[in-house]
């Protein structure tokens, strides 16, 4: 899995220096769905997607670092 949605935010496998890029970014955030931060996920706001080319940029992001995963 790389990207998903949860509640209202897009929820994204990026990797923990992707994570640690888009930081500062204020609708950017750490996935915390259940009290405990997942290493290299990210969840973006609705506001910090504002149009098809943000989206795709996200998503691309993910599918390139997932890519560079091994296969289970």
């Amino acid at each position: 899995m790389c990207t998903g949605i949860h509640k209202d935010y897009l929820i994204l496998r990026i990797g923990k220096i992707n994570a640690q890029l888009l930081a500062n970014n204020k609708y950017v955030s750490d996935m915390d769905i259940t009290g405990k931060p997942m290493k290299g996920w990210v969840k973006i706001a609705p506001d910090g997607i504002q149009n098809d080319t943000t989206l795709e940029n996200y998503i691309k992001l993910a599918i390139e670092f997932v890519s560079t995963l091994p296969n289970k």
